[in-house]
């Protein structure tokens, strides 16, 4: 039971944090092309890692309450 209460959040919160880290690199590479995308990536990914993992980790929060 508590298994099937807490996969719904986990699987929100986890889908959130990858959202975040597509919707980063497809703006920056729209606006100024793959190459610097990803070497902006490579320079900030201790930042943007913590950045999408606290945002899933919020999102996954959000959910667990709102299943309470």
């Amino acid at each position: 039971m508590k298994g099937e209460t807490l996969l719904k959040p986990i699987t929100g919160g986890a889908l959130a944090a990858i959202a975040m880290l597509g919707a980063y690199l497809a703006v920056i590479s729209a606006l100024s092309g793959w190459g610097f995308a990803l070497s902006q990536f490579a320079e900030f990914w201790p930042y943007l890692s913590a950045l999408s993992i606290g945002f899933g980790i919020q999102i996954g929060l959000y959910l667990y309450l709102k299943q309470l």
